[in-house]
């Protein structure tokens, strides 16, 4: 099949741009988004760990609140992390004063896969 030869269109001025016009109905609104309240808070996720949580959701526009909320959460985390350690170093103490050295057989990234 042969198809016919394409020339230049000397007429051609270029793509189409769409001429925009200011919105003549549009009026600035600063208190669109404010409400006094939110009952919802909707995240999308599309991949997550199993065993992942999510917790602590803030929505303010003031950065002192903010601020003191992270510290807050920051301070809980540290204390959750040093409790974890001290349950952590009880259980090996434990564990060497009963004789007991861990070695049952099996491994110990098995024993996490249960």
């Amino acid at each position: 099949m042969e198809r016919k030869k394409k020339i230049d269109n000397p007429a051609y001025k270029g793509p189409w741009v769409h001429p925009q016009i200011d919105n003549p109905e549009y009026s600035d609104d600063s208190e669109l988004y404010a409400f006094d309240s939110f009952k919802y808070l909707g995240i999308d996720v599309w991949q997550v760990k199993s065993g992942t949580i999510f917790s602590n959701f803030l929505l303010t526009d003031d950065w002192d609140t903010a601020q003191a909320q992270i510290d807050a959460i920051n301070a809980r985390r540290e204390g959750e992390k040093k409790k974890k350690e001290e349950e952590t170093a009880a259980a090996a103490k434990t564990s060497e004063e009963s004789g007991e050295d861990g070695e049952d057989g099996e491994d110990d990234e098995d024993k996490e896969d249960l």
